[in-house]
C-alpha cells in the first residue's frame, strides 16, 4: 500500500502531539510549584506587617541528597558496566570492555557531563522526572591551516599529525612560497568529517509523552520542543525556502515581521540578518505510526514547526533517557523527592509565621491608656521612651500593657513533629535539624543511629533507580546509536590510558549490570566488607585454594580503591588481565633479582678475595709448620742419633769394664787355684 501523505501525518502526528501537551500542562503546573517553594517564594497570602518567613524544607532535601547522589553515580567508576553472555567467548568479553569503556567515556568524561548529569540528577530528586537525550551528530567542516619557514622534514611530521587527529577526512595543500634560506611556507585546505554522540538535558517543561505510557519505549509520541534560529536551521542543512515558511515565535524581542525569498531561497541581503535571528518552534518527535498502511505501525523520527514536516524517516529507538525519583507503577513519570515535602514546608511556614508575630506582640503589647495619657507618646515605639500623663495617683492607673501569651514553646513542639512526620517520609536525620535542645537530648545512641540508617536507606533506594532506570537506558541506547551510525574507529583516553574503539565491528548484545547497588553510598561500610573479603581471599590463597585467583584478588582492591573514591586503581594496583601493567611489574621485579644478583656477586668476589688473602696466610704458616716439623724431626733424628751413639758407647765401655772384671776375676782364681782357667767365649 501507498505511504501516508503529508498532511495525514501531519494530522496524525498533530494529535499525538496535542495529548502529551495536555498532559504536560498539568505535570508543568505541578513543577512550577516545586519550584516555587524550592526558592522559597511568598505563597500570596502574606500579611502586611506580619512575618512573611516561608520554610526551606524543600531545598533543604534537595540540597542534602545532592552529595550522595554525585558522589555515588558520578564517582570513581562507570554506572553500568556492559557483561559478556558468555565468559569464554574472549571477543564477546574484549567488546564488552572496549562498550563500556567507550559508552561510559561519552556520558562521563565530555567538557559539559558533569553539568549534564549534574542537572539531571538534581531534577530528578527536586521535580517530576529528570530527562536526557542522546543522539547522534555528523558535521563537515573546512578550515585554512597555515604553517611558515618550515622544511621537508617539517612538513612530513606536520602531514603525520594532520593524519593522525581524530576525525581526520583529507587534506588538500593550495598554496606553496619558497624562502630564502631553503624553507617554505605552505597552507592547507583540510576536511573533517565529524561523528560525535551528545548527551543533553531537556528541560522537564519540554518534554512531551503520550499519557498512559508505562515508559518511554512503550508510548506512542516521545519528544521535546525546543526554539531555533533560523540561522540555525539553515546550518543544519535545510533549504531557506522551508525555513522562511516556518512560522515565527516572539522571543526576546526579535522581530516577528515575515520574509520573503525568490525561487532559488535567497534573501534580501538587507533583511538576512535579522531573518536569520528570529526564533522558530521545533517538535522533535519519535512517534508510532503505520506510515506504510501495513497494519503495523512503527516508530519514526518526525521533525516539525507548526504544520511543515521538516523530517521524516523511520528510527527504531526513543532516544530518551527518563527517570523519577519515586516510581509509581504502570506511569513513565513518578514523583520527586522534594514533592514529600511540600505539605510539611508549607504547615512549617504558617507555625513559623505565627510564632514570630507572637514574640513581636509579647515583646510589643498593646497599652491600655485613659484621657490622661499623651496619645502621642503612647504611639510612639522609641525604645525608652517617656509617656506623659496628667492628674494625679500612680502610671498604672492611667496606662497598662495587654499582656499576650507567649506560644513560641508550643510552636515549636509543632514545628518538631512536623519534623518528625518530614523525617519518616523522606528520611531527613532528625539530628540535621533545629529541634529542641531537651528533645535531642531524649534520644538514644540506638534511635538516632535508626534515624540515620532509615534516612541513608531512602536516598540509597533514589540512587538505584536512578541507576536502574535512567542510566541502563543511557547506557544501552548510546551503544546502540554507536553501532548503527558510527562508522569509523574513536581514539580516546581513560585514565591517562589511550583506547580506540569501533562500534562498526561490535556484533554481541551483551547484559548490562548496574555498578550501583543498595548501600553504594556507605563508603566506610563498602571498605569494611571489602576488606573483609580480602582477608578471606588471602587465607585461600596461602592455603593453595582454587577458590581464590589473582584476578579475583585484584577485582577486590578495584572495589575497595573506587569506594575510597579514588578513580584509578592503576596508581596502586596491576591489574593481572593487562599484560602491560604485569610487564612493567616482572621487568621491575627483574631489576630488583639483577641488583640482588650483582650484590651477591660483589659479595662473594669479597669473600673469594679474603679466602686468597686467608689461604695466602695458610699456606705460609703450613709451609713454616713443615719447616719447623722438619726441623723438628732433624733434631729428633739427631737426638735418636746421639743417644744411640751414647748408648753404644756406654754399652761399648761397659762391655769393656765388664770384660776387665771377668779378666780380673778369672786371674784371681787362677791365682787362687794355681790353675790356668780359659775364658768362656
Amino acid at each position: 500500500m501507498a505511504n501516508l501523505k503529508e498532511d495525514e501525518l501531519l494530522n496524525l502526528v498533530s494529535q499525538m502531539e496535542v495529548e502529551a501537551i495536555n498532559q504536560q500542562s498539568t505535570r508543568n503546573a505541578e513543577n512550577e510549584e516545586i519550584e516555587r517553594r524550592y526558592n522559597g517564594d511568598p505563597y500570596g497570602n502574606e500579611v502586611e506587617g506580619r512575618s512573611s518567613v516561608v520554610s526551606q524544607d524543600v531545598k533543604d532535601i534537595v540540597e542534602s541528597d545532592m552529595p550522595g547522589l554525585v558522589r555515588t553515580i558520578l564517582g570513581s567508576g562507570p554506572v553500568m558496566q556492559f557483561k559478556a553472555n558468555n565468559p569464554n567467548n574472549e571477543k564477546e568479553v574484549t567488546e564488552a570492555a572496549e562498550k563500556t569503556a567507550y559508552v561510559d567515556w561519552i556520558v562521563r568524561s565530555q567538557p559539559k557531563s558533569f553539568r549534564v548529569n549534574y542537572g539531571f540528577l538534581k531534577e530528578v530528586d527536586k521535580l517530576k522526572m529528570g530527562v536526557l537525550k542522546y543522539f547522534f551528530e555528523e558535521t563537515k567542516t573546512t578550515e585554512e591551516k597555515e604553517f611558515k619557514n618550515i622544511d621537508e622534514i617539517d612538513l612530513i611530521e606536520i602531514i603525520d599529525d594532520l593524519q593522525t587527529k581524530p576525525f581526520f577526512s583529507e587534506y588538500e595543500a593550495i598554496n606553496t612560497e619558497a624562502n630564502e634560506d631553503g624553507t617554505f611556507n605552505i597552507r592547507f585546505k583540510v576536511k573533517t568529517k565529524k561523528q560525535e554522540i551528545k548527551v543533553i538535558g531537556v528541560p522537564g517543561n519540554n518534554f512531551l509523552i503520550s499519557p498512559g505510557a508505562t515508559d518511554e519505549d512503550d508510548a506512542k509520541l516521545v519528544g521535546d520542543q525546543s526554539t531555533k534560529t533560523r540561522g540555525q536551521l539553515l546550518a543544519e542543512g535545510y533549504k531557506k525556502s522551508i525555513i522562511t515558511s516556518l512560522p515565527t515565535m516572539s522571543l526576546n524581542n526579535c522581530s516577528t515581521r515575515s520574509f520573503s525569498c525568490n525561487l532559488d531561497g535567497d534573501i534580501d541581503p538587507a533583511d538576512f540578518g535579522e531573518w536569520a535571528a528570529q526564533y522558530v518552534e521545533i517538535s522533535d518527535l519519535y512517534v508510532m505510526v503505520d506510515y506504510d498502511q501495513d497494519g503495523i505501525s512503527e516508530r519514526r523520527h518526525i521533525v516539525k514547526s507548526g504544520n511543515v514536516i521538516l523530517e521524516n524517516e523511520p528510527f527504531d529507538h526513543v532516544p530518551y533517557a527518563v527517570a523519577s525519583a519515586i516510581l509509581n507503577p504502570h506511569e513513565a513519570i513518578g514523583e520527586g523527592r522534594a514533592e514529600q515535602v511540600i505539605k510539611v514546608a508549607e504547615v512549617k511556614t504558617a507555625l513559623t509565621r505565627q510564632m514570630l508575630d507572637n514574640g513581636y506582640m509579647a515583646n510589643n503589647p498593646k497599652l491600655s491608656i485613659n484621657d490622661n495619657v499623651n496619645i502621642d507618646d503612647a504611639l510612639s515605639d522609641a525604645i525608652g521612651g517617656v509617656v506623659r500623663f496628667a492628674g494625679e495617683g500612680s502610671p498604672m492607673n492611667n496606662i497598662g500593657a495587654i499582656a499576650v501569651p507567649f506560644i513560641g514553646d508550643k510552636s515549636l513542639l509543632l514545628i518538631q513533629h512536623m519534623d518528625q512526620i518530614k523525617a519518616s517520609s523522606v528520611g531527613t536525620q532528625m539530628a540535621s535539624q533545629g529541634l529542641n535542645a531537651d528533645q535531642l537530648t531524649k534520644e538514644t545512641a540506638t534511635r538516632f543511629e535508626g534515624v540515620r540508617d532509615a534516612a541513608a536507606a531512602k536516598l540509597e533506594l533514589v540512587t538505584r533507580i536512578i541507576a536502574e532506570v535512567g542510566f541502563r537506558k543511557l547506557y544501552t541506547g548510546i551503544a546502540w546509536l554507536a553501532a548503527q551510525y558510527q562508522d569509523t574507529e574513536r581514539e580516546f583516553t581513560v585514565l591517562g590510558k589511550a583506547l580506540t574503539a569501533n562500534p562498526e565491528r561490535w556484533r554481541y548484545d551483551h547484559q548490562v549490570d548496574s555498578e550501583i547497588g543498595l548501600g553504594a553510598g556507605d563508603n566506610d561500610e563498602a571498605v569494611a566488607n571489602l576488606t573483609g573479603i580480602w582477608q578471606i581471599q588471602s587465607q585461600l590463597k596461602l592455603e593453595g585454594s582454587p577458590l581464590v585467583d589473582d584476578k579475583k584478588r585484584f577485582n577486590t582492591m578495584n572495589k575497595m580503591i573506587r569506594a575510597l573514591e579514588f578513580k584509578d586503581t592503576a596508581q596502586f594496583f596491576n591489574d593481572p588481565s593487562e599484560p602491560a601493567q604485569l610487564l612493567k611489574s616482572e621487568n621491575e621485579q627483574l631489576n630488583a633479582l639483577v641488583l640482588q644478583l650483582q650484590e651477591q656477586q660483589e659479595l662473594m668476589t669479597q669473600q673469594l678475595q679474603q679466602s686468597n688473602q686467608l689461604a695466602d696466610a695458610a699456606k705460609v704458616d703450613q709451609q713454616t709448620a713443615l719447616l719447623k716439623e722438619k726441623n723438628s724431626n732433624q733434631l729428633n733424628m739427631l737426638k735418636l742419633s746421639e743417644n744411640a751413639r751414647q748408648f753404644n758407647t756406654k754399652t761399648a765401655q761397659a762391655g769393656k769394664h765388664h770384660t776387665e772384671d771377668v779378666a780380673v776375676d778369672l786371674t784371681k782364681i787362677e791365682v787362687d787355684s794355681g790353675q790356668d782357667v780359659s775364658p768362656l767365649v
